[in-house]
């Protein structure tokens, strides 16, 4: 019953907005779509292939640029979104799952294999000289692996509430943002998301990274099972 309680009141959060963003949560779940059907638009192909690789982006990576464009993103109104991350990624499900879900229907992915989510880099405590590293470093980089592993811990419980209740899934993405029909659909999925969390854990969601999550999930596994391309 605690569990069902405290999913419950994760469900009713709105995103938190960072201080810098200067806006409130509704104003700022328009930015994170706006961004990524802008996106969508500019570079559809290297936003599905990101998607449907479940991969982290590098600083290096030739995507992050074309993923990062200022035509598209307003630096201050997107604080949120660090680069690849769990909103980032969603926002792009979500855009491409709008401009595709004519053809993505699937509730039904007991078919498809599971889906691959990148982990994150051991943590280094020596440079490429072999010299070690300082301690500032060691601390920066336990921080970003501490991120992405909770990014990929929901990525992996969305692909569980997915597959266990994918029509229920993919309601909760064809709901208006920061509706009560989306808390609703939401509020629908208790069931999955009690069960879908290992016992012993705790994944730290809201309605935005969660519905991210759900996003993620629901197109990579559609997209697979429909064969999907474009």
């Amino acid at each position: 019953m605690n569990r069902l309680i405290a999913i419950a009141a994760a469900l009713v959060a709105a995103l938190p907005v960072p201080a810098s963003a200067g806006t409130d949560p509704v104003a700022a779940r328009k930015v994170l779509s706006d961004y990524a059907s802008c996106i969508v638009r500019r570079e559809p192909a290297v936003a599905k292939a990101w998607v449907l690789s479940g991969k982290f982006l590098s600083r290096g990576d030739s995507a992050l640029g074309k993923l990062s464009q200022r035509e598209c993103i307003d630096v201050q109104k997107t604080a949120m979104l660090r680069a690849g991350g769990i909103m980032m990624r969603g926002s792009l499900a979500q855009a491409l799952f709008d401009r595709d879900q004519a053809v993505l229907t699937a509730t039904d992915f007991a078919a498809a294999p599971a889906l691959y989510w990148d982990e994150p880099s051991a943590v280094a405590t020596t440079g490429k000289d072999g010299k070690p590293l300082p301690q500032a470093a060691i601390e920066a980089q336990t921080r970003a692996v501490s991120s992405k592993s909770a990014e990929i811990q929901l990525a992996r419980m969305g692909e569980c509430v997915v597959r266990a209740n994918a029509a229920g899934s993919r309601a909760v993405l064809t709901s208006a943002a920061a509706t009560s029909a989306e808390l609703d659909a939401l509020k629908a999925l208790t069931p999955q998301l009690s069960t879908c969390v290992p016992t012993g854990q705790t994944v730290a969601f809201d309605r935005v990274t969660l519905r991210g999550a759900l996003a993620l999930a629901y197109y990579r596994l559609a997209t697979a099972v429909s064969g999907s391309a474009g």
